[in-house]
């Protein structure tokens, strides 16, 4: 969740988050709750980023802010960055977000 969840949430405030599963399976992430306020998307906002497993470089999935409404997230792979960035003050309660591991299917 965002610091201070459900409390508003402070400006000039950076966060990152490395999430691994175990090779062959995929990571899906799921919004709970995504509340900044009226915000715009330069100066707050939360990033999903996939992780290449081989080189290692981090390439944007998705990003999100205001009160953006989310179905699941899958993401192309095992590993994956979570980096939230606030510039300015809103009075959004922030969010919360969930993940889980699922399986990779054969094709």
């Amino acid at each position: 969740s965002s610091p201070l969840y459900p409390s508003s949430y402070k400006e000039d405030n950076s966060c990152r988050w490395d999430i691994s599963v175990p090779h062959g399976n995929q990571l899906v992430f799921k919004f709970l709750t995504l509340n900044f306020g009226y915000s715009l998307c330069n100066t707050n906002y939360i990033q999903l980023l996939d992780v290449d497993p081989t080189t290692g470089l981090e390439s944007l999935h998705s990003q999100y802010c205001g009160y953006d409404s989310v179905s699941e997230i899958q993401m192309r792979g095992s590993t994956a960055v979570v980096r939230y960035v606030t510039t300015t003050h809103n009075n959004g309660t922030g969010w919360v977000l969930a993940w889980k591991s699922r399986p990779v299917l054969a094709n």
